[in-house]
């Protein structure tokens, strides 16, 4: 089974991103997501879960939980937003991943056969890396296998539709620098 994993689109689902997730049976989305619509837009190509992120304040991610656990492929995928959030204890037995965002960094490291994952982000990575960032899990009978991936898009479209919108200049600077300051 493929799963697709992704974190922190802050409301911006690029085009591209929502392309390459084409073929995933099932999305995970690992909070702050901006806006319901973009979950509309992952159900479109699959059943899709999702946690509520720090900055999901609005009345609509009321519903949605801080912390969830997915079933998938005879395993669990364990979601919350932020790592030090984690469940009290240690993962159970059919854990196969661990599915976080918050920093915008993607990062990966496995213990004891579970992947822990920062999928990094969709909507504006911090990592030196502007192109969009998510996480394609492939899940099979005892195994898994996670793909870190990029995906290029239009960033001078993207950094005039900023422009044009009611927020700061700086984040569209922000994005071609991949959230470095004074990185050009």
């Amino acid at each position: 089974m493929l799963v697709g994993l992704i974190s922190d689109t802050h409301g911006l689902l690029r085009p591209e991103a929502l392309a390459a997730l084409q073929g995933s049976q099932l999305i995970v989305h690992a909070g702050d997501i901006g806006k319901p619509e973009i979950l509309d837009e992952l159900r479109t190509i699959a059943p899709t879960f999702a946690v509520r992120g720090n900055n999901d304040s609005q009345a609509w991610a009321a519903a949605l939980p801080e912390k969830e656990i997915v079933e998938v492929a005879g395993g669990q995928v364990w979601v919350l937003h932020q790592i030090a959030h984690l469940f009290r204890g240690a993962v159970g037995d059919r854990c196969v991943a661990v599915v976080f965002g918050h920093t915008h960094k993607p990062w990966t490291r496995a213990v004891e056969g579970v992947h822990f994952l920062n999928t990094g982000s969709v909507g504006k990575p911090k990592d030196g890396h502007w192109r969009a960032g998510y996480v394609l899990l492939s899940m099979g009978e005892g195994d898994s296998q996670p793909e870190f991936i990029r995906v290029d898009y239009d960033i001078e479209r993207a950094m005039a539709g900023i422009r044009e919108s009611e927020l700061p200049d700086e984040f569209a600077e922000q994005l071609r620098t991949g959230g470095i300051p004074g990185r050009s």
